[in-house]
């Protein structure tokens, strides 16, 4: 498996490089409605996700491959760091 491209990602990254309100309004939808409400405060992990998702699109290795099983987890829990 090819590495992604930095320049790709770093392009990506740019883009979400504000607050995290911001982010929220970029992204919409339910990160928007959960920033605004206080769930997420701290954009980084939203950051990530965005980039990772632009990078592997609908093809990401993480979800096509069988043995990684079910992409959605069955549980999550949330940190909230000083």
């Amino acid at each position: 498996m090819r590495r992604p491209s930095f320049n790709r990602a770093w392009t990506a990254f740019v883009t979400v490089r504000v607050s995290a309100a911001e982010v929220g309004r970029k992204i919409g939808g339910a990160v928007q409605k959960d920033v605004e409400a206080g769930i997420f405060r701290n954009a980084c992990p939203i950051r990530m996700s965005y980039v990772l998702k632009f990078l592997c699109s609908d093809t990401c290795h993480l979800t096509s491959d069988p043995d990684n099983g079910p992409f959605v987890p069955d549980s999550a829990s949330l940190w909230v760091l000083p």
